[in-house]
């Protein structure tokens, strides 16, 4: 399992701030024993966009 990730934050004031980033999401699950069976791999990333208030 693998997760990396960036962001830039700007803070507007004591209560509001905004930012970017990118993420990258992977995971994969393999079995070799003779009863399971299966490989699971899932893989996420792009950009995000947020707003955040602050209490």
């Amino acid at each position: 399992m693998t997760y990396i990730g960036f962001e830039i934050e700007r803070q507007f004031g004591e209560v509001f701030g905004a930012g970017f980033g990118y993420s990258f999401y992977n995971t994969r699950l393999s079995a070799k024993n003779e009863d399971l069976r299966g490989t699971l791999r899932t893989s996420h990333h792009g950009p995000r966009l947020y707003l955040t208030p602050a209490f």
